[in-house]
């Protein structure tokens, strides 16, 4: 849950609850440590988590440790995104390895009303 940050002033911090208040549905592009991580947070934190990655084998080992859906591909590509349910996305987080498509993610999501 994203709240007013008092010591900055018009800027928000994001809060992960253990239990949520209300379901989203998070999109998580990238499977490396910072993915599953987050998967594993928002998942106990009772949200519904998708993940996006090029690697497979990331993505098997996030579905063997958590009830999630996967996509394998590229994580600013909007065929993929479409496959992710970028349209029913709550929040968008971009943790790839690759500044240039977190940040082509990062927009694809704001085009879509994420």
């Amino acid at each position: 849950m994203f709240k007013e940050d008092k010591d900055y002033p018009g800027t928000q911090k994001l809060y992960l609850n253990t239990e949520a208040e209300e379901t989203m549905r998070i999109l998580i592009i990238g499977g490396g440590e910072s993915g599953k991580m987050l998967t594993r947070i928002f998942r106990r934190s009772g949200h519904e988590v998708v993940v996006v990655d090029l690697n497979s084998g990331n993505l098997e080992l996030i579905t063997y440790e958590n009830d999630v859906l996967t996509v394998t591909g590229e994580g600013s590509a909007v065929s993929v995104l479409l496959e992710a349910g970028i349209r029913e996305t709550d929040m968008l987080i971009a943790v790839t390895g690759d500044d240039s498509c977190n940040l082509l993610a990062a927009y694809m999501g704001k085009q879509f009303g994420v």
